[in-house]
């Protein structure tokens, strides 16, 4: 099992990249975290942030509000990433703010949010994402946009 999963996608909206995903599980603690950006436009994003969700054997995590999950399908070729949750939608701008600090307070409006998505490589190193992701009843899909994948 990795201790971190980290990607983001190369397309930018505004300042930020479009999507970002950052999983952390440090062996020697009790918790582990995972920073979700979604860039809906130039002005504003949804974030799901937690740095003390209950650690566990898998990618799987259960916790207030989240359940997320992380599969690694076939070994260097496809890795499958799902998540419900309530996120905040926030300007860009706040997001940029709270990503500076260590302990920031992070201020929006919570929403239902989510994401069904394969991250696929046929060679090992250019990757693409593809699925749907949910922000409150609407359905965004994404098919074959590159990413930066990393793995710990």
């Amino acid at each position: 099992m990795f201790d971190s999963i980290n990607f983001k996608t190369v397309a930018k909206a505004g300042i930020i990249p479009q999507f970002i995903y950052r999983y952390i599980s440090n062996p020697s603690s009790t918790f582990r975290s995972l920073l979700v950006v979604f860039a809906e436009d130039e002005h504003d994003c949804i974030v799901f942030s937690d740095k003390e969700l209950p650690i566990g054997n898998t990618y799987e995590i259960r916790g207030d509000g989240i359940w997320a999950d992380s599969n690694c399908e076939i070994k260097n070729e496809h890795w499958s990433f799902s998540m419900e949750s309530f996120a905040l939608r926030t300007p860009i701008d706040e997001y940029l703010a709270f990503k500076q600090t260590e302990d920031g307070l992070l201020i929006g409006d919570r929403i239902p949010f989510g994401y069904e998505l394969d991250a696929t490589t046929s060679d090992g190193e250019n990757w693409m994402l593809s699925g749907e992701i949910l922000v409150e009843k609407n359905e965004i899909e994404i098919s074959d946009m590159p990413i930066r994948f990393e793995l710990k």
